[in-house]
């Protein structure tokens, strides 16, 4: 299990297109692993709830950027640090994460 630490949104609309993996960085102790995909299914979050407009990201275009085989290599890893089991009743199963309506 892992938890987010940067990438929710990129996260919740990998899941929302249907994809079942991830690109994703492991940090251990400050040092970030190679790039390696992570199923969506072990990713738990901090956030119950995302914007769909926050700061300059638009969730819709991000949709379509994860949609698109070529531009979903162009953007970053998501960067994960494993999750404890007994501490995941602290965070979120990425599938309950929320999407603000407006």
């Amino acid at each position: 299990m892992y938890r987010i630490l940067d990438g929710v949104h990129r996260c919740v609309a990998a899941q929302r297109i249907g994809l079942t993996e991830i690109l994703a960085e492991i940090d251990v102790g400050g040092k970030r692993s190679v790039p390696l995909l992570i199923p969506l299914s072990q990713i738990f979050s901090g956030k119950f709830e995302i914007s769909r407009f926050d700061r300059d990201r638009d969730f819709n275009r991000l949709l379509e950027i994860m949609a698109n085989d070529i531009e979903r290599l162009e953007i970053d890893a998501v960067v994960l640090v494993e999750l404890q089991p007994r501490y995941s009743k602290y965070f979120v199963r990425l599938a309950d994460v929320q999407i603000q309506s407006v």
